[in-house]
């Protein structure tokens, strides 16, 4: 017999493709046909429109609304089917209700449930067709990678495929759907290619059939696997495009950000990482997405921990733990525990109850099956008891059986015999060398690798003849790891050449050994000041042609505390208070007393070469009152990187004068006349790019913009819009010298001792030899005057540091500072020495 209600389940089944290719329009609908379905008491219709109704919702970002939605299609459904077993309308409906089942599964494994997301997808399966099972794959593939079984949700996906293509005809939705969930999970585990092939198709399906909903989602993975692909730049532009393409979906483009941070995490941008993490768990929360905001919770709390924050890191983790206490996923507690240990090791002295802490979470993540975090963090734990005295307890931290190279020289330092330790470290750093290669696109710096986390494994090779961005991320941490082990064996042991190689080595653990007779060669009678961090103090070696030394120079709190003090003084004084003037000369002297006057023995009447750490990246150098007329490099290395720069013809000299300067036009036009070679370059990104790949001396006036909480954000204003550090990012043909006359140009964030984020980091890294940028805000006015005389002596044949010295000598102006090369030559002419 018929069903009466057969028109109206007509209409509830149409509603079901519409609900995925035009959602708002479905959700409208549907809920004129659950009415319906409801006065008609037709529970056929009933589980129909409420899937519908479901789709539609979480398609629209609602996770909790289409949780309900479903649940309450299958509660129709149940009370029926228990009166009537094994009877053919029952048999239909049982049907329709392993389909509402079939779409929970997803929903529930997003909500954080996916054990029970795989409990679903096994009642539903026996009802379902061969296709429709082919359907509950691609479903199931989401529980799978939630709980952290990426391999075995590629073979259901592979399964799902073969029987979705082989149907007649395809349902597209669930091919391209299915695609795109396999495309994930090879991502998850590290083989991008087959990744970036799977999403493409997805998007080409989703395209040509006009699912827009789906091509959204393919797009929102472009920036993740940019990155993983080494495209920093791209992956920031297809985050801006996704932004823009998901507004209206914001649980879609919270997953997007959420992604992308895990990816630049794992190349080592923890700062850039945070900010969209930030970004993302509103969205998150808002969408009770579950598994979702849990596992953004623990990359936040991770990149909290990288980018020196571990009491919101430790917050963090305490309210993951809780979380996945909740969602019955115990194997990845240890994780959040890890974040929280370690986030205790970095603010707490050494003490017993922090040892067992370390020790006890260490013991967790082993029997979790994660033997290499446990290790880790054993190793850490046996520093802990190495500083508290107790060797015999560090000596039993490490097994006899752990063959890590860092394990072997930790045995060997706390046996006493530091020859052995030191040669464990170089021969293990030679290994990972070979992998720190930076690839296309890449940034290079390393995150803490105190607080360091592993990215996933399997990783494919990008390419023939490169090295994948996470793997050779994971390769500079393992190097500056072993590289701050040696800095703290050379700092104990007192032996000023061997504090000077190891702490070159955790700035540039890509390049070969420190040469000392070289560098002494290259520096020539400019001496290197090169500043080390050990535990809470500071220290700096001092390198001159005829001596070596190490000097200890106290608490870097208390030196970090000073330069603060001093930047925010010529804040002031910039501001022409006189109280503040006087208050940054006091200041000033304050910093240089902690700093230099330790070492003025060393330093007397030379240039220098000053590698900084920590917060003395943010230090104007020039400021203080010894150091105002004396030539002076900041190096993000010791290295004095001379470059052999044809001196026989005049350099091409580009200028660029950005909008809103009241005297940008002027400063352009004096620096122009102090050139042979020289043309204006209009405001513009691409012109201004192009101008850094063609031009030797490039100058820029314009409005800077510092983002300490994610320096690739970092750029200068022109006429189109910001000139973003990313826009740089990549190795390709780099001027000699690039004046950046903006504010706050010269600023960095920084977690590896020497090396540099933002504007000045980003042209470095590409290979520009010289940058000249401000630490401060500026007046354009004062700039003019400070660049226009900058750029005559230049043009004169000085030295980038000697120039600038001169010049801010006589104008008076010392938020500048000068970076990378500064001491040799970038034009023809024989260097002059500096004026009295």
């Amino acid at each position: 017999m018929s069903c009466p209600h057969e028109e109206l389940v007509q209409v509830c089944e149409e509603l079901i493709p519409l609900a995925g290719m035009r959602p708002k329009c479905g959700w409208q609908q549907a809920w004129d046909a659950v009415r319906r379905a409801d006065r008609a008491r037709c529970p056929r219709a009933q589980v129909i429109a409420r899937r519908a109704l479901a789709l539609a919702t979480r398609e629209l970002g609602d996770l909790a609304g289409a949780d309900e939605h479903l649940r309450r299609a299958i509660a129709l459904a149940t009370p029926v089917l228990a009166r009537s077993p094994g009877s053919a309308c029952t048999a239909d409906l049982a049907h329709l209700t392993a389909q509402a089942r079939l779409s929970l599964v997803a929903i529930r494994a997003e909500r954080g449930h996916p054990a029970e997301a795989l409990r679903l997808a096994d009642e539903a399966e026996p009802y379902l067709s061969p296709g429709e099972r082919g359907k509950l794959g691609a479903n199931r593939a989401v529980a799978l990678v939630r709980l952290g079984r990426c391999a075995e949700a590629v073979e259901v996906c592979d399964g799902a495929l073969a029987v979705l293509d082989a149907a007649e005809p395809a349902d597209v939705v669930f091919v391209a759907g299915t695609l795109l969930n396999r495309g994930l999970a090879r991502a998850f585990l590290g083989l991008y290619e087959q990744a970036e092939r799977d999403v493409a198709r997805c998007a080409k399906l989703a395209a040509n059939a006009g699912l827009g909903h789906l091509l959204r989602l393919a797009q929102a993975n472009l920036p993740f696997l940019a990155v993983c692909r080494g495209r920093i730049g791209a992956a920031f532009h297809a985050c801006r495009e996704a932004e823009r393409t998901l507004a209206e979906f914001p649980e879609r483009l919270a997953a997007m950000q959420a992604d992308l941070a895990e990816a630049l995490l794992a190349s080592g941008l923890p700062h850039e990482a945070r900010v969209l993490l930030e970004q993302a768990v509103p969205s998150l929360k808002s969408a009770d997405a579950g598994v979702t905001l849990t596992d953004t919770r623990l990359l936040l709390a991770r990149a909290e921990l990288l980018t020196g924050d571990p009491a919101r890191a430790a917050a963090t983790a305490s309210q993951v733990g809780a979380e996945l206490t909740f969602q019955d996923r115990p194997h990845y507690a240890p994780l959040a525990h890890e974040v929280r240990v370690r986030a205790r090791a970095a603010v707490e002295l050494p003490s017993r109850p922090l040892l067992d802490d370390v020790t006890r979470c260490a013991a967790d993540l082993t029997a979790a099956g994660r033997a290499a975090e446990g290790a880790d963090l054993a190793l850490l734990a046996a520093g802990i008891a190495t500083a508290l005295g107790d060797r015999a307890t560090a000596r039993s931290l490490i097994p006899p059986t752990a063959r890590t190279p860092q394990a072997v020289a930790m045995r060997h330092a706390l046996h006493g015999d530091l020859t052995a330790a030191f040669t464990t470290l170089t021969e293990a750093l030679a290994a990972e060398r070979r992998h720190v290669s930076h690839p296309a696109g890449s940034i290079g710096w390393p995150a803490d690798v105190s607080q360091s986390f592993p990215p996933a494994t399997g990783i494919e090779p990008a390419g023939p003849g490169t090295v994948h961005p996470a793997e050779a991320a994971r390769a500079r941490a393992a190097a500056v790891r072993l590289a701050r082990y040696g800095v703290e064996l050379a700092i104990e042991s007192g032996r000023a050449e061997a504090v000077l190689c190891w702490s070159e080595a955790v700035r540039a653990p890509e390049k070969d050994p420190l040469c000392l007779e070289r560098l002494r060669a290259d520096l020539g009678d400019v001496a290197l000041v090169s500043f080390v961090r050990h535990r809470r103090e500071m220290a700096a070696v001092t390198l001159t042609p005829r001596r070596i030394g190490l000097h200890h120079l106290g608490a870097q709190e208390t030196i970090a505390e000073a330069t603060v003090r001093l930047r925010y003084a010529m804040r002031r004084a910039a501001q022409r208070d006189p109280v503040g003037s006087r208050w940054a000369n006091r200041e000033a002297d304050e910093v240089y007393q902690r700093l230099f006057a330790p070492l003025a023995a060393d330093i007397a009447g030379r240039e220098l070469l000053v590698v900084p750490t920590g917060t003395l990246h943010t230090l104007p150098w020039a400021a203080l009152p010894p150091l105002r007329e004396v030539p002076v490099s900041i190096g993000t290395e010791t290295r004095a990187g001379r470059r052999a720069w044809d001196s026989g013809a005049a350099p091409k000299v580009a200028a660029v004068a950005g909008p809103g300067l009241d005297h940008g036009r002027a400063e352009v036009s004096a620096v122009l006349a102090c050139h042979g070679q020289a043309t204006e370059v209009p405001p513009l990104r691409a012109a201004v790019v192009k101008a850094l790949e063609q031009a030797e001396i490039v100058h820029v006036a314009a409005h800077g913009r510092f983002c300490p909480r994610a320096p690739l954000l970092s750029g200068v204003e022109l006429a189109d819009g910001t000139l973003m550090a990313y826009d740089l990012v990549g190795p390709r043909t780099s001027p000699r010298l690039v004046a950046l006359s903006a504010c706050d140009s010269g600023m960095a964030q920084t977690q590896a001792d020497g090396v540099r984020s933002g504007l000045v980091g980003t042209l470095l890294a590409r290979g520009t030899g010289c940058v000249i940028a401000g630490l401060l805000p500026v007046r354009d006015e004062e700039t003019m005057h400070l660049m226009s005389a900058f750029h005559t002596l230049l043009a004169a044949g000085r030295t980038p540091a000697q120039a600038l010295a001169a010049a801010a000598a006589s104008t008076g102006q010392w938020s500048f500072a000068c970076f990378g090369d500064g001491h040799h030559p970038v034009i023809a002419g024989s260097a002059v020495p500096p004026q009295p």
